[in-house]
């Protein structure tokens, strides 16, 4: 028999549940593929597709997580390009199949979370210490290593969890991301429509960037200075494919409260120190050579704005920390009373949707993980005692995202806020074993890498569990690819940490979450931090929740320069007009080729940047460029005639930006409309037939 065949039989042999259904116990529910039915999962088709996009999404959110600190979620996307390769190229590909290759797509996403958020915190150590003979070396290997072996303990510290969080908690635990990628694979017979939306969004959004950073054919930064007016600042826009699609994901709240904090440092904080700080005759720490008066906006943000930013997103991350609390403790409980009763006297399962990974092999590879930890002093500064808080940290963290995920979903996860609990309790526990200098900043931003990419792959593996089991997946099969794909995604993120820190460095890539991991660390373990700018952007952050406002939007605003969220604003807007112009029956289909189209729109201006900053690198001529990931070998040859007065430039960049929106206007829209025609053309016929 076909896998086709197969596939059609698997269809038609069950009555279709609805994963949404909350009244079903876990046991009892009967997944879209039955346990006794056996259809092709894991094939070598499979392990190549699913390894090319794990590459592939990898590098494109690592790129965006570099630049804004955001990254958006793969699964769908990847769901829609398997089925389309799979069945529309390969004319073969089974439920299964596609859900292995999503699941591994999903952990080049969440990898490029968990280790842009960290690691390029070790070159800024590198960096700040470039005199010291002893410092702490990062280098492209030690990254691969970290990413690796943080990755792999958040996989395997969940699969212990996964009959009590999945199974027994089916109905309690929505998993929302997870359960919404299982509908898109069950609906798969659209699979080749979706996946031209995507295709067409990478290859639109590739194109714009490479005309734009490549060739030279138009500006990517539009400046308008407010000096003339007497207001010392700027207003100014970065005009990115990426940051309009990020706008539409996240939605026109979110955009609206980020671009809040972006204006009240931009349009109060700057100009407040520009004007009072012209009446300075020495500089003004943490600024150690320029007089204020001698600054522009961008070095009044680089001073001192981005110590007040960090400490608001500290603020707003041990704020969504705190809320989490109740939840933590009793997700903590539950998950191991679960572990332990679930293992009580169970062995290899005869039943297919039933069989994990041995736990023998699990525990045998977490010791060996915890043993190359402790001896490999090199990665891991600490030694036995890193090892033992990266270990203890991570299973306390993942436990706890596992269960969050299940309730409020990935997106609500607070990453961050753990991630800065974990650094915080490390640079405790490391002074008070003497650690000092650059060895205990070193020892703790590198359990704090272990311990992000462990909560970020565990939130990860968990909603993947939910797609498998409510699709019918082996649970082994999912975690075994999952283990792999951590490998190769490991090189590729490794590969964006080591080729772009130097635009770390530099400021050029922002990289928030990781310069605040820098910050916090050096000034816990030395005293370096300008606490006074930190403690202001705390009370900030505070006063925003004070208003019933998540503050962590509004900090990530004001930390960011402005011209990011000015433009993320655009998306969110769009987002918010076709949802209010259409009609309700037809917003969901609406909204999900929109967030389908914004995907890929991410995906393509992603891999261009990263390929044109490889090509700077490769041409050795990245200190000529303004922004460091653009390879002027081509922009050198000459601007086109129009650039050579600012405004036309300008107007040209609007202009094409401007095709953008209404490309992502159309898409939105087109298919509510559609949506909305079936929906009156069904009503019709039903009341006809009557």
């Amino acid at each position: 028999m076909s896998a086709g065949s197969q596939h059609a039989q698997a269809s038609q042999d069950h009555i279709e549940p609805s994963p949404l259904e909350v009244g079903i116990r876990g046991e009892d529910y009967v997944p879209y593929v039955r346990a006794e039915q056996n259809i092709p999962e894991f094939t070598i088709q499979v392990l190549i597709l699913g390894l090319c996009q794990a590459v592939f999404f990898g590098l494109a959110d690592g790129y965006l997580a570099l630049k804004i600190g955001l990254t958006v979620s793969a699964s769908i996307p990847a769901a829609v390009i398997s089925m389309a390769i799979l069945r529309g190229f390969l004319k073969r590909g089974t439920i299964l199949e596609n859900n292995l290759v999503q699941n591994m797509a999903s952990v080049g996403e969440s990898l490029a979370a968990g280790a842009i958020f960290t690691l390029p915190a070790l070159y800024l150590l590198a960096h700040s210490l470039h005199n010291d003979p002893t410092a702490f070396t990062p280098t492209w290997f030690k990254a691969f290593v970290i990413a690796c072996l943080g990755g792999a303990m958040g996989i395997l510290f969940m699969i212990p969890l996964r009959r009590y969080l999945i199974v027994k908690e089916h109905g309690k635990l929505r998993y929302p991301e997870g359960t919404a990628c299982a509908e898109v694979l069950m609906a798969g017979d659209e699979g080749g429509k979706q996946a031209r939306t995507v295709f067409s969004a990478v290859g639109l959004a590739g194109l714009y960037r490479l005309l734009m950073n490549g060739v030279g054919l138009w500006p990517e930064n539009i400046v308008y200075s407010l000096g003339r007016l007497g207001f010392p600042t700027a207003c100014s826009f970065d005009m990115l494919p990426s940051l309009l699609a990020v706008g539409f994901i996240i939605g026109i709240r979110t955009c609206g409260v980020m671009l809040a904090g972006a204006a009240l440092g931009w349009f109060v904080i700057i100009p407040m120190i520009a004007h009072f700080g012209v009446l300075a005759t020495v500089p003004v720490l943490p600024a150690k050579h320029l007089l204020i008066s001698q600054m522009t906006p961008d070095g009044i943000w680089e001073h001192y704005l981005r110590f007040i930013g960090a400490g608001a997103v500290a603020m707003g991350g041990l704020v969504s920390l705190g809320r989490s609390i109740p939840t933590i403790i009793d997700s903590f409980g539950s998950a191991i009373r679960g572990m332990l009763a679930a293992g009580k006297g169970e062995g290899e399962s005869s039943i297919r949707t039933y069989r994990d990974m041995p736990l023998p092999i699990v525990l045998g590879i977490l010791i060996a993980i915890f043993l190359v930890l402790g001896v490999s002093t090199g990665v891991n500064p600490s030694g036995f005692l890193g090892a033992f808080l990266a270990v203890v940290f991570a299973f306390f963290f993942v436990t706890v995202s596992s269960r969050i995920v299940g309730i409020v979903g990935s997106t609500s996860m607070p990453l961050s806020g753990m991630t800065i609990g974990a650094l915080l309790a490390t640079c405790g526990i490391l002074k008070i074993a003497g650690w000092s200098g650059s060895a205990g900043v070193a020892a703790a931003l590198t359990v704090a890498c272990f311990v992000c990419i462990a909560i970020s792959l565990g939130g990860d593996i968990s909603q993947d569990l939910k797609i498998g089991f409510l699709v019918g997946a082996t649970p082994r099969w999912v975690q075994i690819t999952q283990l792999v794909a951590i490998v190769i995604s490991s090189m590729s993120v490794a590969m964006i940490v080591h080729f772009f820190a130097p635009g770390v460095i530099s400021h050029k890539f922002l990289a928030p979450q990781a310069n605040l991991m820098f910050q916090l660390t050096r000034g816990i373990i030395d005293g370096h931090l300008p606490w006074i700018l930190v403690v202001v952007g705390m009370f900030i952050a505070a006063v925003v929740e004070m208003m019933d406002i998540g503050s962590l939007p509004f900090a990530i605003g004001l930390y960011l320069p402005l011209n990011l969220s000015t433009t993320i604003i655009f998306g969110g807007l769009i987002h918010w007009a076709t949802m209010s112009l259409l009609p309700a029956t037809a917003r969901k289909k609406a909204n999900d080729k929109g967030l389908l189209a914004a995907s890929g729109m991410v995906a393509g201006d992603a891999l261009v940047g990263v390929g044109l900053g490889i090509v700077t690198l490769v041409a050795g001529v990245r200190g000529a460029s303004k922004n460091w990931d653009v390879p002027w070998i081509f922009w050198e040859r000459g601007h086109m005639w129009w650039l050579k007065q600012q405004s036309a430039g300008f107007a040209v960049t609007w202009v094409l930006f401007a095709g953008l929106c209404v490309y992502l206007w159309y898409v939105v829209m087109s298919t509510g409309r559609q949506a909305a025609r079936e929906t009156t053309d069904n009503v019709s016929s039903g009341g006809m037939s009557s």
